[in-house]
């Protein structure tokens, strides 16, 4: 049978003895004994039991434990208040008196952080498990990096350093995997590749190329030209995801609907039509950005993380510099081989007129647009690029959707190379 409460007397003797010290004709113990006696008698029985321990440590300390202890009880169970309690004893130990007694008035403060930590998944935890996740998905190999913002400049993914959106702490692992995906997903189904005005994404050809940063200059509130770009762009991608990684997309949908429900203006009907489509581009995304800028935006969802335009046209720029000088060596590989070991003035006037044979074969699934092979026709026989190789070109595919024509010369020293370049067709 439980026992009874103690009365605020009984209580209030036992802290005149524990606290004599402190209290005085102006500052008793009648209070404390009035707000502890509302509690269980287990809570009154662990109050009284730590303040006449810390009373041997410090009189004014247990004092103040005393004065907070019933209201900490309140939002934290016995294990949380302790833990709160030893802290205290800690900093007192390490910095004195007065810390010690702000750390025991900031309980709540206390409380929260022990709720997020354990609730809370932080990504130094996560970070190898999502590693292998991107690896999984396929595509450039992609760094993942911890972030206040969580966002993608197409080199890197930036994650958040810990997360506590939801009360589990399973809830918030599947969060951090649904963030990975869907800025993995901005760098593999082309969010950030330029397209021409006239109407291709596939060929680089000088025409007016389309960028993020060049659509929302057009609009006179650039930030929001880009908040309803990412929109866009996450209705397409989410439709992407669900096509083509139904699991990973059923999970995302579930930490959504925990969060709130998906709400779009009815203004976005025709674009959410659109973009869902298996042939939707992100031209489409800019074709709807003037007609939708004006009106009501939806609310971000809860694994949407940012877009910043210029982080990423930085990084592509770097890129494509550098990879358009290794496809180019790569090119200059294969046609050293296709030589072979030959150095004779004679020789090399006779490979000149075969290199005018090489192809660069597109091979491209009908069902996967988004995915393409190639293989170098020599001549007539058929090379297959080496790993290295087709992920310099799978990178390149990443960012134009194509090898562009200009990229097909050869680097070196020899003449040809940069007379006869290779031609690229579909196969």
């Amino acid at each position: 049978m439980p026992r009874k409460p103690l009365t605020t007397q009984e209580i209030e003797d036992q802290l005149d003895e524990y606290l004599d010290a402190v209290l005085s004709t102006r500052r008793n113990a009648r209070g404390l004994a009035q707000r502890l006696a509302r509690a269980t008698r287990q809570q009154q029985d662990f109050v009284l039991r730590w303040v006449g321990i810390i009373t041997k440590t410090n009189a004014e300390l247990a004092y103040q434990f005393a004065s907070r202890a019933p209201e900490a009880l309140q939002i934290m169970d016995r294990e949380g208040t302790e833990q709160w309690l030893i802290h205290a004893v800690d900093v007192y130990d390490k910095f004195g008196l007065y810390p010690a007694i702000t750390t025991l008035n900031e309980f709540e403060h206390y409380a929260r952080e022990v709720w997020a930590s354990a609730r809370g998944v932080a990504f130094d935890d996560v970070a190898g498990v999502l590693q292998l996740v991107v690896q999984g998905l396929g595509g450039r190999a992609l760094r993942l990096e911890s972030n206040e913002d969580a966002y993608t400049d197409t080199t890197s993914l930036f994650l958040p350093p810990r997360l506590t959106v939801f009360d589990k702490h399973s809830d918030n692992s599947r969060l951090y995997k649904a963030i990975t995906a869907h800025l993995w997903a901005q760098t593999w189904y082309g969010t950030f590749r330029e397209h021409s005005d006239t109407g291709t994404d596939r060929v680089r050809d000088g025409a007016g190329w389309m960028s993020v940063t060049k659509a929302v200059s057009r609009f006179d509130d650039p930030a929001r030209a880009v908040r309803v770009f990412h929109a866009l762009e996450t209705i397409r991608l989410d439709a992407c995801i669900h096509r083509d990684l139904v699991g990973l997309h059923r999970d995302m949908a579930q930490l959504q609907r925990k969060v709130g429900s998906i709400a779009y203006p009815r203004t976005w009907r025709t674009a959410i039509k659109v973009l869902q489509r298996p042939n939707a581009m992100v031209r489409d995304s800019y074709e709807y950005l003037p007609q939708l800028y004006a009106g009501d935006l939806p609310e971000p969802l809860c694994y949407q993380g940012n877009l910043f335009p210029e982080k990423v046209e930085k990084a592509i720029s770097e890129r494509i510099a550098r990879e358009r000088n290794a496809f180019g060596n790569a090119l200059a590989r294969i046609a050293k081989e296709w030589r072979g070991a030959q150095t004779d003035d004679d020789q090399q006037e006779g490979a000149e007129s075969s290199l005018e044979q090489i192809k660069l074969t597109r091979i491209t699934d009908p069902d996967r647009p988004d995915i393409a092979t190639f293989e170098f026709d020599l001549d007539g026989q058929l090379v297959t690029p080496t790993a290295d190789a087709r992920a310099l070109m799978g990178s390149i595919v990443q960012d134009f959707g194509d090898i562009p024509p200009d990229y097909l010369v050869a680097a070196g020293d020899a003449n040809y190379a940069r007379k006869r370049p290779c031609r690229c067709v579909e196969g």
